[in-house]
Parts: C-alpha cells; sequence; structure tokens
C-alpha cells in the first residue's frame, strides 16, 4: 500500500475531514480530487518543504460531507507554505499549512 493510500484510510477511519501534511516533498503543485478527498499541494523546491491540506470529501461508510471542489479556493502555494480558503456546509475557513506550523482561522 502506498503512503497516500495509508494515511487516507487512516484518515477516514478517524474521522479526520482535514489534514494538513508539512514536509511531504512533493514534486508538482495543485489539486488532486479523487471520490474521498480533495488534495492541495505545494511542491517542494531542491529537495525542501512541500505542504499538503486533504480535505475529506467522504467518510468511511461512504457518508458524503458536503464539500466539494469548487468550494476550495488555493490563495497561495509555496514550498513551505500553503493556504486556501474553504466553504464547509458549517461556515467559510481559511486554512494555512506552513513548514513546521499549522493554522486555522474561522472566517
Amino acid at each position: 500500500m502506498c503512503p497516500q493510500e495509508y494515511l487516507r484510510r487512516q484518515a477516514q477511519a478517524h474521522g479526520i475531514s482535514c489534514l494538513m501534511l508539512p514536509e511531504t516533498r512533493a514534486r508538482t503543485s495543485g489539486m488532486i480530487v479523487s471520490d474521498t478527498h480533495i488534495r492541495l499541494v505545494a511542491a517542494c523546491e531542491n529537495g525542501m518543504g512541500g505542504t499538503e491540506i486533504w480535505l475529506a470529501k467522504r467518510t468511511s461508510t461512504g457518508w458524503v460531507l458536503g464539500i466539494k471542489q469548487s468550494d476550495v479556493l488555493a490563495l497561495l502555494s509555496e514550498p513551505e507554505l500553503l493556504c486556501a480558503q474553504v466553504q464547509w456546509p458549517y461556515g467559510l475557513f481559511l486554512l494555512i499549512s506552513a513548514h513546521g506550523r499549522v493554522w486555522l482561522f474561522k472566517t
């Protein structure tokens, strides 16, 4: 099982709807949308940094959490800093995942 699949299963098993991963060493920035998650990725630079924000779309039992790709807006993507605005059914949030730090602000 690949590391991403392991993390996906663990997050679902524990009911985690938002996961922020600093130091991922991702090679390409962008948004990856799967059946279960929306992943925002900020690529590393020269092998340093890389951070991701994972947003759950459904639970391990298949229950839909009400978030879709159009609810997510990446505001800033740098090797050690990723900021996104997310409209969940229960409010608008600003998510910030940074190298060695994670912040969550309700707007």
